[in-house]
């Protein structure tokens, strides 16, 4: 997410200006989060699916309302673990997210397994999908691009610096 200064260029948001009221906003009020939290159709351990945010190659992220510290986060589930070489990738790939810290990248909260399925909760960043922004009418503007391309790149090389390679 990016907030405009006072100047009118952008930067990157700090992670205190990413979130919103979780009892505002596009996804309802907070009695929603909470009767689909209830909802056993829904439910993940403690973890209440509200809907989904993505998929990849690797697997899919929802956005889920966790219980026991009423906040949203974004759960991402791996599909495809086959073998202990897959399952090891794939807590080797939280373990490294969860261990950087810098204000472009997304934290990792929790890594787990519950009836077979992997998982790792992640903060909730509210916002448009980078895709969808770079293919909405009209096109962004070419400086917006570059100041978007100029934030990745600051977080990729924080992450080069602790020795994390990002192959997406």
């Amino acid at each position: 997410m990016r907030v405009r200064t006072q100047t009118g260029r952008f930067r990157a948001a700090r992670a205190s200006e990413r979130v919103g009221n979780p009892r505002a906003g596009a996804w309802g009020s907070d009695n929603g989060y909470v009767d689909a939290a209830r909802n056993p159709a829904n439910c993940f351990g403690k973890y209440g699916l509200l809907g989904e945010l993505g998929h990849g190659g690797m697997g899919v992220v929802y956005l889920a309302w966790q219980s026991d510290l009423r906040r949203h986060v974004a759960l991402k589930f791996i599909r495809g673990i086959e073998s202990a070489e897959d399952l090891a990738r794939f807590e080797r790939e939280a373990r490294m997210a969860a261990s950087l810290v810098h204000p472009n990248i997304i934290p990792v909260y929790e890594v787990g397994e519950i009836d077979g399925k992997h998982y790792y909760s992640m903060m909730f960043v509210r916002g448009r999908p980078l895709d969808a922004v770079i293919h909405a009418a009209p096109p962004p503007k070419l400086r917006d691009v570059l100041d978007w391309l100029a934030v990745g790149l600051v977080a990729c090389g924080h992450a080069n610096s602790q020795g994390v390679l990002h192959r997406d």
